[in-house]
């Protein structure tokens, strides 16, 4: 035995002392450590990310909830400028900024910022399953597409003159102000097809709506 018990109180005995003596420098130096990891998680503050607002609505919302997910994480919605950009980050008012739009080469040279590339964008069809049998060229030929209006248009219709004009397809494309349910109801009635990022493709109901990709290969668009 370690030690013996008296009443209310222990007492070690000499092999309980010796084994207390080689385990003490151990245990100060965990409690150290767990003070350090301790100190650090009061001292330091939230990371702040800036979510750009000219996203498209769904990709928007995904970003924007990065602050619910994680602890010591606050995400807000920017208006996106040159000069926005350096006055948050180097007043430390955000720490990261996320956007599809590209800073002039005056801001890339700043030796106080990082630029990072995202990964590009994949994108794909939904249509209703009223048009199951239906070649997809047919269907992207014939139906209209729905989309909602965002700010990266440009991007946008660059990515279908690489995708789609060189296959004939010439698709007329009606932009509304919709949310990305009230697009989905008008999918599923039939009388439209929409581009969406392929992430969403789990939020709708497969048994009535369908996903594809673009004839030859998937598209994407750089962000």
């Amino acid at each position: 035995t370690l030690f013996t018990r008296k009443d209310n109180s222990i007492s070690l005995n000499k092999a309980g002392q010796e084994l207390y003596q080689k385990l003490f420098p151990i245990y100060q130096r965990l409690s150290a450590i767990d003070n350090e990891i301790h100190y650090s998680a009061h001292r330091s503050r939230n990371i702040v990310i800036g979510i750009d607002n000219t996203y498209p609505t769904i990709i928007f919302d995904q970003l924007i909830s990065l602050g619910d997910k994680y602890d010591g994480v606050t995400t807000q919605a920017v208006e996106f400028s040159e000069n926005g950009v350096i006055d948050n980050l180097f007043d430390r008012q955000l720490d990261f900024i996320i956007s599809p739009q590209h800073v002039s080469p005056r801001v890339q040279e700043l030796e106080n910022l990082t630029i990072s590339e995202l990964a590009p964008l994949r994108l794909g069809f939904l249509v209703s399953r009223l048009y199951e049998d239906r070649p997809a060229q047919d269907l992207l030929r014939e139906l209209p597409w729905l989309q909602m209006r965002f700010q990266n248009r440009a991007n946008f219709e660059a990515m279908l003159d690489a995708y789609m004009r060189p296959s004939g397809i010439n698709p007329t494309i009606i932009y509304r102000p919709y949310s990305f349910m009230a697009k989905i109801s008008a999918v599923e009635r039939g009388q439209f097809l929409t581009v969406i990022p392929y992430f969403a493709w789990r939020l709708v109901n497969p048994a009535k709506l369908k996903y594809f990709d673009a004839p030859g290969s998937a598209m994407y668009m750089q962000e």
